[in-house]
């Protein structure tokens, strides 16, 4: 079940993001201020610096009361990584920029089987030279800033450790969000200390 935040419960919240961030290896910046994208579709955006798993990073934005975000056309790709660009602690100098919302199914390969997390329509891409080149369960991230192709996406299996942040997106402005109610929360919490736990085993 679902509530709409109240002032007292968005205060009891934020403090188990807090903790969340404690558990799971999250930097200060994942309390930082959401940006409202005025130029397109109103919806609201946070980079957030964590060495997570894309499934880790998934949790933590729905326990946000948003979601992993979707570019869905090639200005909101534009506006995503110009945003990742203001953070360079996430941008390693290699290719591997923030989880975005996309992601590929255990059965498929190449550019086959590919879904957004929210059900959205997977039609607009912006693949890296080559990419996507992997087969099987795999995620979507941005290329980091020594790719050829600003924005550019790759593929790459959730295990590895070479993905320091991730990209949340809210349809609306996060103060006036749904999210789960405070028991919900907490068993959110205890699953992401478990999360950060295992992937910092792999790593």
């Amino acid at each position: 079940m679902l509530t709409k935040i109240s002032n007292s419960w968005r205060s009891a919240f934020t403090a188990i993001a807090a903790a969340a961030v404690l558990c799971v290896g999250m930097s200060s910046e994942a309390l930082a201020v959401p940006v409202k994208w005025t130029a397109g579709n109103q919806h609201w955006y946070e980079v957030i610096e964590a060495d997570l798993t894309w499934t880790a990073a998934k949790a933590v934005a729905e326990g946000m009361g948003g979601y992993l975000a979707t570019p869905t056309t090639a200005a909101e790709n534009d506006f995503l990584y110009n945003l990742t660009l203001a953070s360079p602690s996430i941008l390693q100098p290699e290719l591997h920029g923030p989880w975005l919302g996309g992601f590929r199914d255990a059965s498929s390969s190449g550019a086959a089987g590919w879904q957004w997390v929210t059900g959205e329509t997977w039609s607009f891409t912006h693949w890296g030279p080559g990419e996507p080149n992997g087969s099987g369960a795999e995620m979507l991230h941005f290329h980091g800033p020594v790719s050829y192709v600003p924005g550019a996406w790759n593929d790459i299996s959730e295990s590895t450790s070479a993905v320091h942040g991730f990209l949340v997106e809210w349809d609306e402005d996060p103060s006036t969000v749904v999210a789960p109610e405070p028991g919900s929360a907490f068993l959110l919490l205890a699953s992401l200390a478990s999360l950060g736990i295992a992937s910092r085993r792999r790593q």
